[in-house]
């Protein structure tokens, strides 16, 4: 985020997406995504990486970035339930 920040203009816009911290996120993103489905190579994501939105905002601020609008995705109907649906 620092090196993101460094090269954005002054008033500039940075958009920032990470996968939130919870026991949901586990098994969809590493367990279902990468074990089961095989969608994702085995050791694509990293639980250590993953940030809870309060993280992200603590992050922005140490950068002195402001947080405009903060929205989550969740898939609702992720394979083999049906199709990737999302809803902010």
């Amino acid at each position: 985020l620092q090196a993101a920040t460094s090269l954005l203009k002054p008033e500039g816009t940075m958009f920032v997406s990470t996968v939130n911290k919870t026991v949901k996120s586990h098994l969809m993103a590493i367990i279902g995504a990468e074990y089961i489905m095989g969608y994702l190579p085995v050791g694509t994501h990293t639980w250590d990486q993953f940030l809870s939105p309060d993280e992200v905002a603590g992050r922005m601020h140490a950068n002195r970035l402001k947080s405009i609008d903060i929205k989550g995705m969740v898939a609702t109907a992720p394979p083999p339930l049906g199709n990737w649906n999302w809803r902010l």
